[in-house]
């Protein structure tokens, strides 16, 4: 027979646990959603970024790619999409920056 107090001992460590579990999904899907702010929030400045600069940035949405496209649907769709067009100028501003001719 269980007593009140460890009733209420495992209630409250059972539901510490699952505070715990659901503050660190809420720390993950923040930590691709910064990583995203971050690199779709410079597309403003990609003519003065370097050809390196702009290589990593391309290097970054490949990477973020693979984070978003394990997130719930309606989530991917949507940040998929976007993260698609920010990748699409990097890589647009790479290959005009190679096929850029040396200033004199």
């Amino acid at each position: 027979m269980t007593t009140l107090p460890g009733t209420l001992r495992a209630f409250s460590l059972t539901g510490l646990v699952c505070l715990w579990l659901f503050q660190s999904v809420a720390w993950c899907e923040g930590t691709w959603r910064d990583d995203f702010d971050d690199i779709c929030s410079k597309t403003d400045q990609a003519m003065t970024f370097t050809l390196p600069e702009l290589t990593l940035l391309v290097e970054r949405c490949g990477a973020l790619q693979k984070v978003i496209e394990t997130q719930e649907e309606s989530v991917r769709k949507v940040y998929l999409k976007r993260l698609q067009m920010c990748r699409n100028l990097y890589a647009y501003m790479v290959e005009f920056k190679k096929n850029e001719p040396p200033s004199k």
